[in-house]
């Protein structure tokens, strides 16, 4: 009888650690927007100042994916790329997946958010130098 409820007991515990886990998982994507190569560092809690990685220029991305274990949310983070910097919260209820833009006034956003980027290209005429050919 003892042993049937040991081995009630462990299944049970077994079961409430895969449903409601330990660690809430976020997937972060960088977005540069800049005209650079930059290189992304990111601290938190039980992160001070964490190289991530390079990301491209001119819509470059860089994905890196959080781990945080539960009863430390809400957690605080600060990025920095280049001389760009931002910080973001993570709590029991954010997105699986955020995105953030590296730009001047750039920002997180989520699956919510709607995008709408207008990108202006200056082209600039070019002279022909036309010789004459004698043979």
């Amino acid at each position: 009888m003892r042993a049937t409820r040991r081995i009630f007991l462990v299944c049970g515990l077994a079961l409430s650690a895969a449903l409601f886990g330990c660690d809430k998982k976020v997937k972060l994507t960088f977005v540069n927007h800049t005209s650079q190569s930059l290189e992304v560092q990111l601290s938190g809690p039980g992160r001070p100042g964490t190289f991530v990685g390079m990301v491209g220029p001119t819509g470059g991305k860089l994905r890196h994916e959080l781990k945080i274990k539960k009863d430390s949310l809400p957690a605080t983070y600060q990025w920095s790329a280049g001389d760009l910097d931002g910080r973001f919260t993570i709590t029991k209820e954010t997105d699986k997946q955020m995105w953030l833009d590296i730009k001047s006034g750039g920002g997180l956003r989520d699956k919510h958010t709607e995008v709408q980027e207008e990108k202006k290209i200056e082209v600039k005429e070019l002279p022909v130098e036309q010789y004459e050919v004698v043979e």
